[in-house]
Parts: structure tokens; C-alpha cells; sequence
């Protein structure tokens, strides 16, 4: 642990990372602007407490997953013992899962770490000024309806999990044995194994392999679909479209993992591959009106076609048309249980 005085016109901002890289990063970004100063650095939960005890600063910014303890354990033990001091979350882990997760424990604010260095700056103000910084679309989630539950009225499948659980699974999806996750979170082995089994239980999963490939989304439709917005599983592809492991997850049904409104391209594309679907409409019903860059649609259409293994050495899922907009055109057929 590291710690600095700062001057008097400065806000004192502590930096909670595992990572040294990240680290310094972070406080070579701070040290260029005139208004911020690094009080200090941590590593652990253990560094941080100790930190704030000693001198507060008037910000933290703490990563989720941290070497030796829980990002959310500190963000909760921050907040009871310092209930005025701002908490901005900078992390690798998706926004969509944790934003709400966050907010209720105490933090103001998600930034994955992504985004480009004036959104972080622009987050760590928005903070300091007692605001909230989370993206545009997880704040009209939030202000919308309880994140809780989807719009169909059933749980979301992040939901279902507890703050524990869902952070075992990110540890095991990134790749930590049951073992290093245990090690990771102080907690034994053997409660692993147990938060596994009912983790497994809450997804209808029947293994760990199957947990590390599933799309933990809330804006995923449940298994199955809806009436109203039918899961991508619900159609299946032509077998010569697909590379084996795309197609063997389509036959079981499974979700193919896509970031959340890439997957809701695809699904809206799907349901509507009679036609041309045009940006505007895709704008309207996937982004709901709020304004994003022409690049961010285009971005989403080329996540889809590499997903689906769309190539030009094979015949095009995803139709182009320039200044019409973009159409489905893979022979389907909707599969029926």
C-alpha cells in the first residue's frame, strides 16, 4: 500500500486494484488533472480499511475482483463504516450484471474498464459532485422497473443469484479453479463446492463446464423465449452455416454468448427476417429512443456475423443493403418443444 498528501484545492482519490498495472495506470491518469490527486494505492481489502482509517479520502475506486477478498464485501464494509464516502467501481466484469448489485451496496458508480480514459474522468467528477455514473441504458433500466425482473415478470437469470454466488461464478468463468477461487475469497473449498451445487441448482445447469459457457445476462430472454420476445435458441440453422461447436450449442438449446444488445440484434433481426430492418427502427426498439453513434449499430451487426461464424468464404447471414438497412437472411426454422 502507497499513500500521498494531497493539496488543499485536490480531491484525494484512493485506488483499490490487485493489479499494479491498473494501478499506475490509474494514477498516471489522476496525476494529469488538475483537480484530482492519488492519496493512495491498494492491492487488498485489508490495505484499503487501513487506508481510510488513517487518512479518508474523498474518493475510492475499487475493482470487484481482488486478490485477497471480495470487491463487494469492501464496497458493503465501506459504506457501514463510512457512509458519506463516494465509491466508483472500475472493473472488467459486466456492467449489466453489477450495476444494481453495486448501487444497493453502496457504490455510485460502473465503469468497466474499457471505456476510454475521459469517460473514466468523467465518471470519478461525477461522483465527487454526488451524482451517479452508470451508463445511459443501465440508468433507464433502473429508473424503469426493478432490475430484479424482467419484463416478461420472471427473474432475470443474474438475478436468481446472490451477491456470493454470482461472484463464484464470474471467478470460475475467468478461469479460477474451485480451489484458487476459494483462496481467492477466503472462504474453504468445501463452501465452494456447496455454493456451486446450488448455483447449478438456481440455473438448471448440470455442470460447472456448462456454468462457464452460459450467458449470465439480464437482458437474455429466459430459456425458451416469451410470447412476446422469442429466444435466438428458439431457431435453428442450417447445419453447413455453423462451425460444430456454434451448432452443437444451438441443438441443446443454449444461448450463444453475445454481449446484451448485440444478442437483441440478432434476436430482433431473427423475428423480423422477412424484411429490411432499417438503423432507425433498430434505434427505436433496441436503444429505445436513446441517442447512440451509427458505429455502435455497425459494431453490433459485425459482433453478430462473427458469432454466427458469418464470413465472406460463406454465404451471409447478415444482408447489407447501403442506405436501406440490414436483413436476416440464413434459412431458419423455428424449433418447437
Amino acid at each position: 500500500m502507497s499513500s500521498a498528501s494531497a493539496p488543499e484545492n485536490q480531491y484525494k482519490i484512493l485506488v483499490v486494484d490487485d493489479h499494479p498495472l491498473i494501478r499506475q495506470g490509474l494514477a498516471l491518469l489522476i496525476h494529469h488533472e488538475d483537480d484530482l490527486c492519488l492519496c493512495g494505492e491498494a492491492a487488498t481489502a485489508a490495505e484499503v480499511l487501513q487506508a481510510v482509517e488513517t487518512a479518508p479520502p474523498d474518493l475510492v475506486v475499487v475493482d470487484l475482483m481482488l486478490e485477497e477478498g471480495s470487491g463487494l464485501d469492501l464496497i458493503r464494509t465501506l459504506h457501514h463504516r463510512l457512509p458519506g464516502l463516494p465509491i466508483l467501481v472500475i472493473s472488467m466484469n459486466d456492467e449489466q450484471l453489477y450495476a444494481e448489485r453495486v448501487l444497493r451496496l453502496g457504490a455510485r458508480g460502473y465503469v468497466m474498464k474499457r471505456e476510454l480514459t475521459h469517460q473514466v474522468l468523467n465518471a470519478i467528477r461525477q461522483v465527487l459532485s454526488g451524482g451517479l455514473a452508470f451508463s445511459e441504458n443501465i440508468l433507464v433500466t433502473l429508473g424503469e422497473h426493478s432490475p430484479q425482473a424482467s419484463p416478461g415478470g420472471k427473474p432475470a437469470n443474474f438475478a436468481r443469484l446472490s451477491d456470493r454466488e454470482l461472484e463464484i461464478t464470474e471467478y470460475l468463468r475467468q478461469g479460477y479453479s474451485r480451489r484458487q477461487t476459494a483462496a481467492a475469497l477466503n472462504i474453504e473449498v468445501s463452501a465452494i463446492d456447496a455454493y456451486c451445487t446450488t448455483i447449478l441448482r438456481k440455473l438448471h445447469l448440470e455442470d460447472v463446464t456448462e456454468l462457464v459457457r452460459y450467458p449470465l445476462n439480464p437482458a437474455f430472454p429466459e430459456p425458451g423465449g416469451t410470447d412476446q420476445t422469442p429466444a435466438a435458441s428458439r431457431f435453428r440453422f442450417e447445419a453447413y452455416l455453423l462451425d460444430t461447436a456454434r451448432r452443437e450449442l444451438w441443438h441443446q438449446g443454449k444461448v450463444v454468448p453475445l454481449e446484451p444488445k448485440v444478442y437483441q440484434v440478432l434476436v430482433y433481426l431473427v423475428q423480423h427476417a422477412d424484411r429490411i430492418v432499417t438503423r432507425e427502427e433498430l434505434l427505436d426498439n433496441i436503444w429505445s429512443g436513446i441517442h447512440v453513434q451509427d458505429a455502435v449499430v455497425s459494431r453490433c451487426i459485425r459482433e453478430v456475423r462473427a458469432a454466427l461464424g458469418d464470413t465472406h468464404t460463406r454465404q451471409q447471414m447478415i444482408l447489407t443493403r447501403p442506405r436501406q438497412g440490414y436483413r436476416f437472411v440464413a434459412p431458419i426454422t423455428e424449433v418447437h418443444d
